[in-house]
């Protein structure tokens, strides 16, 4: 026994040799990172992480987690001991928490102190619980290089999370997120506002979602939608039976977006799926079909009409303010679609129509304005030729009376 502890401390007064000073508090005077520092492999790795992570940056250093005193001659190599070098899943939550969960530890750093909680009642602390290998912090956060999840490069920032998700759920649900609207909206247009998988299963509190859950899901980006649906016969019908609600209509992953002018054919589509074709609802829903798909011609019209008024070089933008605001009220209408509620349609697409009816108007007034221009244009032209004829009519005469006295004199 007295000869191992004589051996280690040998390895580290080596180590010690070998380094230059410290650099910062964390490893200040640390004999871990002196000594793993100019070891190879492996064993250099986590020092070579450790410096660039975030917990470097926050005075955390590695006896912090593993034990040891590395300080102290006799304690510098504990973590060989009592404490394992490699730390089972379940005493990574508790290290992790020890530090995450402290209101005290955590104020300075301005980060919740729930995500341990939150991670033991969620799907991945139950598999944890029953002794699977469910992931623990270090699999999404990384062991010795954490970063920041505003730190592009870190595992758990937006971007990468589907990737890191996929890496345990599979790459089909991947796939299918990718080639959707969310998907492409964080992965290829970097919108880090596009939800990803933490942001519908949780980061901590991971779940999966019931199908009567999913409007409480989706209803924190899509309110409007969501409170549409809460309103209509679907909500309580799908409750009652089990069923999915947004999810019913719409694909959970591969959520593909649908331009405006197609909303009445997939409305014509979807509803079948659930209705017998002689059902009234499927009747209601392709009355609200019709309804949305003659506002949108109307709207295209207006704006057909907007364009070639501009060619002609007349002030369009009263008329662009109002098809603007007619477009405004169908964005409100198409939300109200979930309602299935006709008459509530009918009500938002009139107004759409009404805006549509004044740049109409507007666009007559125009026209006729152009019209008086155009007589004007046409009175001022031929008055201008009658005072040029005029002219020249008077110019040909004093010639002609000039040239007449000139005449005159001569013969007298």
């Amino acid at each position: 026994m007295i000869a191992k502890y004589i051996r280690a401390g040998i390895s580290v007064l080596f180590c010690l040799a070998m380094v230059p000073g410290p650099i910062n508090a964390a490893d200040s005077g640390s004999s871990c990172v002196e000594c793993h520092e100019v070891l190879s492999g492996r064993t250099a790795d986590p020092v070579r992480l450790w410096r660039n992570g975030a917990h470097r940056a926050a005075g955390v250093s590695c006896h912090d987690c593993h034990g040891g005193n590395p300080l102290d001659m006799e304690q510098s190599m504990d973590h060989l001991r009592g404490s394992p070098e490699k730390l089972s899943r379940v005493e990574i939550t508790e290290i992790c928490g020890g530090c995450h969960s402290s209101a005290q530890k955590m104020k300075l750093h301005r980060t919740r102190i729930d995500q341990v909680d939150m991670y033991l009642s969620g799907r991945h602390g139950a598999a944890l619980d029953a002794g699977k290998m469910a992931p623990t912090c270090v699999s999404c956060h990384g062991a010795h290089g954490t970063l920041s999840v505003k730190d592009p490069e870190s595992r758990a920032y937006p971007v990468n999370v589907p990737d890191l998700c996929a890496g345990c759920h599979g790459s089909e649900t991947l796939e299918g997120y990718r080639t959707g609207i969310h998907g492409k909206a964080l992965l290829e247009d970097l919108n880090l506002r596009a939800p990803s998988c933490a942001d519908c299963h949780g980061a901590h509190g991971t779940i999966v979602a019931s199908p009567v859950e999913t409007p409480v899901i989706c209803g924190q980006c899509h309110q409007n939608e969501v409170r549409r649906f809460n309103e209509g016969p679907h909500r309580n019908s799908l409750e009652q039976i089990g069923q999915p609600g947004c999810t019913g209509c719409h694909d959970a992953h591969r959520l593909g977006p649908v331009p405006l002018e197609e909303v009445p054919e997939r409305i014509i589509a979807t509803c079948p799926g659930c209705h017998p074709d002689t059902d009234r609802a499927v009747i209601v829903g392709q009355v609200i079909a019709a309804e949305l798909e003659g506002t949108l011609l109307t709207v295209s019209l207006s704006r057909l009409w907007a364009e070639e008024i501009s060619m002609r070089g007349l002030d369009t933008l009263q008329i662009d303010l109002l098809i603007r605001e007619a477009e405004s009220w169908i964005s409100q209408a198409i939300p109200a679609i979930h309602a299935v509620d006709l008459e509530l349609l009918k009500e938002l697409t009139g107004m759409a129509k009404d805006k549509v009816k004044s740049a109409r108007e507007h666009s007559r007034n125009l026209q006729m304005e152009l019209g008086l221009r155009r007589v004007g244009l046409l009175f001022i032209s031929l008055l201008s030729i009658i005072i040029i004829v005029l002219l020249a009519l008077k110019l040909r005469q004093l010639e002609r009376e000039k040239t007449h006295g000139r005449t005159g004199g001569n013969v007298s």
